[in-house]
Parts: structure tokens; C-alpha cells; sequence
């Protein structure tokens, strides 16, 4: 999958950005970049690194395998809070934004029922 847009800053339910500037690089750099608590082999390392090296490298987009997609989440979900793992999660799924989805939801739990 491509993932575009890596340099644009996230935003908070809000709407504002963050205020630390995080853009898509940024956390998903350092989530392959983190050494994590617990066990992890070479292999595993490895493959963070060249996911690391891919964003590192990539001008506006990258191109991510479904193995890659995996890995970053699963790394992405043990180091950041639920907001950010929300805006990750979102772009490599290639999701609506989240406040899009509510938004949807909300309209139809407050449509007049039909007689």
C-alpha cells in the first residue's frame, strides 16, 4: 500500500494540530526506530530497521507491504497513546479519519424513525 502525505502535522480531535508538530514520519519513524521492552530477535530488528530506512528515505509517500503494516501497528500501539495509535491506524488502513466516522454514526442514530 502507498501511503502519502508522510510531512503533513496530525491533528487532535479538535481539529488543531499538535502542538509538538508530529507529522506521519515522525511517529512511524519512531515507532521502527524504538527499541521496545521485552524480547525481541534479530529478525524482528531487522525488518524494523528497513521499515526505518524506507521512511527515512521517502520524499512525500512510501510504499508499505501488509507485513510492514502489521509491524507498525503492533509497534505504534505499544509506544504511543491512543489518539496517535487512532491517526496511524486510521492512515494504514486507509480509513476516514475518525471524526468522520462519528460524525456518520451520529447522524444516523439521530435520523426521525420512518411511520
Amino acid at each position: 500500500m502507498k501511503l502519502g502525505n508522510l510531512d503533513k502535522v496530525l491533528t487532535a480531535g479538535d481539529g488543531k494540530e499538535f502542538s509538538d508538530g508530529s507529522t506521519m514520519r515522525k511517529i512511524l519513524g519512531m515507532a521502527a526506530g524504538v527499541l521496545l521492552d521485552g524480547p525481541q530477535d534479530g529478525s524482528e530488528k531487522y525488518k524494523a530497521g528497513m521499515i526505518l530506512v524506507k521512511i527515512q528515505k521517502a520524499q512525500k509517500s512510501v510504499e508499505l507491504s501488509a507485513e510492514d503494516v502489521t509491524l507498525l501497528k503492533a509497534r505504534v500501539g505499544k509506544i504511543f497513546p491512543p489518539l496517535v495509535v487512532v491517526r496511524v491506524e486510521d492512515a494504514l488502513e486507509q480509513r476516514k479519519p475518525a471524526e468522520a466516522r462519528i460524525a456518520q454514526e451520529i447522524d444516523q442514530d439521530e435520523e426521525p424513525a420512518k411511520a
